[in-house]
């Protein structure tokens, strides 16, 4: 009987081995795919870590486009109110040439006057006394005409 129970011992043995060795087999099939799915999953959260990275630089860069958009409107709109401002300088400086000329009309008719009235008045004081004299004249000379 013992060389039957060594025989069942070693063929329990052989079948006991063979199943360690297939269990080690299947644990290291399992550590190989677990080692894959890692990787995998560590790649696909490189990926999405990249991304994020990529997206976070286009949201500074925009940031960055809008707070130069915000900074062009403000200069256009203070452009726009310099633009209004010499609009109305404008408007005050044709009102300011239109009174300028009303002005210089106005002087031109005063210092015309003047001189014409001056002229007339030295005129008067020129001639007038020239016709008091020859009216004097005349009326002697009627006078002793009529005596």
């Amino acid at each position: 009987m013992t060389t039957g129970s060594e025989e069942s011992l070693q063929i329990l043995r052989t079948q006991l081995e063979a199943m360690i060795e297939r269990y080690d087999r299947e644990r290291a099939e399992d550590r190989a795919e677990r080692r894959e799915f890692e990787s995998k999953i560590t790649e696909a959260v490189q990926d999405v870590a990249a991304a994020v990275s990529k997206i976070d630089i286009y949201q500074a860069e925009q940031n960055n486009i809008n707070d130069r958009v915000t900074t062009q409107d403000a200069h256009i709109q203070a452009i726009a109110e310099d633009v209004r401002d010499l609009q109305i300088n404008q408007a005050s400086l044709i009102t300011m040439r239109e009174e300028a000329r009303t002005i210089k009309t106005t002087l031109i008719g005063f210092v015309l006057t003047t001189v014409l009235g001056g002229a007339f008045v030295g005129y008067n004081q020129v001639i007038k006394p020239k016709e008091d004299e020859t009216a004097k004249a005349l009326i002697k000379l009627v006078e002793k005409l009529d005596k």
